[in-house]
């Protein structure tokens, strides 16, 4: 018994000695440990803003030309599709400091999710047209009149 009481006793005096035991005992305000100016939160949505709307204005802009421009014209389709990959691809490379001078991981972060909004609305874009739209075109360009004069303006018969 004596034994353990001079154990404990020598734990206490060490424990006493020791400063980072006794100021981890002791509370820490919240406040306190995380001095700002308050507007962390504020910033946290702007930079999140300014990362994801670039990606959503590819994904949409893709989206939207597979409803309205991949019939008619697949070249000007593919051009829109490889300009987003080619800004998301620039972006990413002017992030580095080797080739500006001056490290920008934000950029890096807003090249990478162009280019994956690209990579996304393009798959599933492919999936929405050839599984709906596909059919809907094909229906359109099967239409035929009879009995119309030649004479007649082929706009007069398309309602």
């Amino acid at each position: 018994m004596d034994k353990a009481r001079a154990h404990r006793a020598k734990q206490e005096l060490q424990s006493e000695r020791d400063k980072l035991l006794k100021r981890g005992t002791a509370r820490v305000s919240n406040a306190a440990a995380n001095a700002g100016d308050g507007k962390d939160q504020a910033r946290a949505l702007v930079w999140t803003c300014a990362l994801i709307v670039p990606a959503v204005i590819a994904y949409v802009s893709i989206m939207l030309a597979w409803f309205f421009m991949f019939h008619s014209s697949i070249v000007k389709f593919l051009a829109l599709f490889l300009s987003f990959l080619l800004l998301g691809l620039v972006l990413a490379l002017l992030s580095f400091k080797w080739l500006t001078g001056r490290a920008r991981p934000w950029l890096w972060w807003m090249g990478f999710w162009i280019g994956q909004a690209a990579l996304a609305a393009l798959v599933i874009g492919f999936f929405v047209y050839y599984r709906n739209l596909v059919y809907y075109w094909k229906y359109q360009e099967m239409r035929s009149y009879t009995n119309v004069a030649a004479a007649q303006d082929d706009a007069a018969a398309d309602p």
